[in-house]
């Protein structure tokens, strides 16, 4: 009886921690043949060139691909769009290639000369993504900006999955089909400046004596919102919601027991090769990453709800576990 009463208290607790991914969402660009807002807001975009492909799926124009030259998307040029920090972004992402020059995906609002906005590209020496705002100082260099550079490189010609959160100068956070693999802060600008210009998707214009760079590649289900994405939406809501594959069929999911736990979790693979496993708490906060091993000590974790989340090459399979002492 105790220990039922200790299960409905946790399920409980899953629940009220469960937030609306609508709240505060700005922008939500599903591409499927159109530049509609899907917010709420009508804030449509306006194209300049970026033409429709293939989503993940290999639905028919139903994601956007800009080829790198002269393709570019903006969003309106209004104060609603250009809110103080902290924001997030979600979308999905397809890149062509490494190439610096067509690296930049977008940024909130720009000014050559002057560095102005939030604006996501890839770090030219390892290219990782990063994520950057700028505080109207001259020039995009380290003085004028605020920099986040996540330890996980792009991956060419593959769908991925990006959720980015702007908290403030020193808590950025980029989370890679769902997994935060940590990251590296540099520069030292002042407060989120915006200019008086739009934000754009698939261009960047950082210099009056120098081209714009211009995105090559895919994008998918673009989101923008006006506040922080909290790491258990982004673990538990978020990415279920997601289609990255997440493993169902019988023969291929691990399979992971016993459940309730009070101690000892057992994995045992099925037709997929694990390549990591990760567990988080019920407010998304990762508390465990490894390896491939047949067992997981939880005996240092406190009653409550888990993920258990088994990446595989081709996605992911989620568990919830009660671990009940």
């Amino acid at each position: 009886m105790k220990k039922l009463l200790q299960l409905l208290i946790i399920l409980n607790s899953l629940y009220i921690v469960s937030q609306d991914l609508n709240t505060d969402l700005l922008i939500h660009y599903t591409f499927n043949g159109d530049l509609n807002d899907s917010s709420g807001n009508g804030f449509n975009g306006t194209n300049f060139g970026a033409t429709y492909t293939d989503d993940r799926h290999g639905n028919e124009n139903s994601a956007i691909y800009f080829d790198g030259v002269n393709d570019f998307i903006s969003m309106p040029n209004l104060a609603q769009l250009k809110p103080n920090l902290p924001v997030s972004f979600s979308f999905w992402i397809k890149y062509d290639d490494y190439s610096s020059l067509n690296s930049d995906l977008f940024n909130t609002s720009f000014e050559e000369d002057k560095s102005s906005g939030v604006f996501f590209t890839l770090q030219s020496s390892t290219n990782n993504y990063s994520l950057a705002y700028g505080d109207g100082g001259n020039n995009y260099i380290a003085s004028t900006r605020r920099t986040y550079n996540s330890n996980r490189a792009a991956e060419i010609n593959e769908w991925t999955h990006l959720v980015l959160v702007v908290n403030s100068a020193l808590d950025m956070k980029i989370y890679v089909n769902c997994v935060d693999y940590g990251g590296t802060t540099s520069g030292s600008g002042g407060n989120l400046f915006y200019s008086t210009t739009a934000g754009n998707l698939g261009r960047h214009d950082r210099s009056i004596s120098a081209l714009a760079n211009y995105f090559k590649g895919s994008l998918d289900d673009f989101k923008y919102w006006g506040r922080a994405l909290s790491s258990q939406e982004v673990s538990n809501e978020l990415c279920t919601l997601l289609s990255i594959r997440d493993i169902k069929v019988s023969n291929e999911e691990p399979k992971i027991y016993p459940n309730p736990t009070s101690n000892i979790l057992n994995i045992k693979e099925g037709t997929q090769k694990i390549e990591k496993i990760c567990v988080f708490d019920a407010f998304g906060r990762q508390v465990s990453i490894s390896n491939y091993q047949m067992s997981i000590d939880m005996s240092s974790l406190s009653n409550g709800v888990y993920f258990v989340k088994t990446y595989f090459n081709i996605g992911f399979y989620t568990k919830k576990i009660i671990l009940i002492k």
